[in-house]
């Protein structure tokens, strides 16, 4: 029966507490001060990878896109001769070097 009186009370001196709050005086400066701090914070930008200029950019792109456009190029030519020699061994052509199909 005693948690349902404090809980009143609690609440009327938290209220009394909050009009006790008053306006706090700061200096003119202070607001200055602040936002000069957080500009100067805000212009120090660290940059990841300066030297990766735009020119290294598109030259990395390219390198990447030759080296995956050949070995694309090597897959489907391997694998174009092995589905060939599949084909060819389940009809049973074989050629070799001294034999021609013709």
């Amino acid at each position: 029966m005693n948690d349902k009186n404090t809980t009143p009370d609690q609440v009327e001196n938290l209220l009394n507490s909050l009009s006790a709050i008053e306006k706090v005086e700061v200096s003119p400066d202070f607001k200055k001060n602040v936002i000069d701090k957080l500009a100067n914070q805000q212009s120090k930008v660290v940059e990841f990878l300066p030297w990766f200029t735009p020119k290294y950019q598109i030259a990395a792109v390219l390198t990447f896109l030759v080296i995956n456009l050949s070995a694309l190029f090597y897959y489907n030519t391997t694998l174009q001769e092995e589905k060939l020699e599949s084909l060819a061994n389940s009809y049973g052509i074989t050629t070799t070097e001294n034999e021609s199909s013709l």
